[in-house]
């Protein structure tokens, strides 16, 4: 029983994230508009030469829940998070094809 409840507890002690990981790091958001007049959400966080483009999983989803994860990339690096076509903040689209 001690070990179920030590294993369960070490488990979920690893769900855990800080509030905020890099207070310090410049961060900059917006909207870029495409040739198709699609409105793009994105997140630029810090502000080195090297850029890490960040693409989420999932039609729908958004790029939030990857965030608190990779913002320790950031020191030294700019990260570039942004919410595909039609999913997060983005625009929504209207013809399938669009998507992708």
């Amino acid at each position: 029983m001690n070990r179920t409840v030590a294993l369960l507890l070490l488990l979920l002690a690893g769900c855990s994230r800080p509030g905020s990981l890099e207070p310090n790091l410049a961060a900059e958001e917006g909207y870029f508009t495409g040739a198709d007049s699609t409105r793009l959400f994105y997140r630029a966080i810090g502000r080195g030469r090297d850029t890490v483009v960040v693409v989420h999983g999932f039609q729908g989803n958004n790029q939030n829940y990857l965030a608190p994860d990779l913002l320790p990339l950031a020191r030294g690096r700019t990260l570039l998070f942004y919410d595909q076509r039609g999913a997060g903040r983005s625009s929504p689209v209207s013809d399938p094809a669009q998507l992708g």
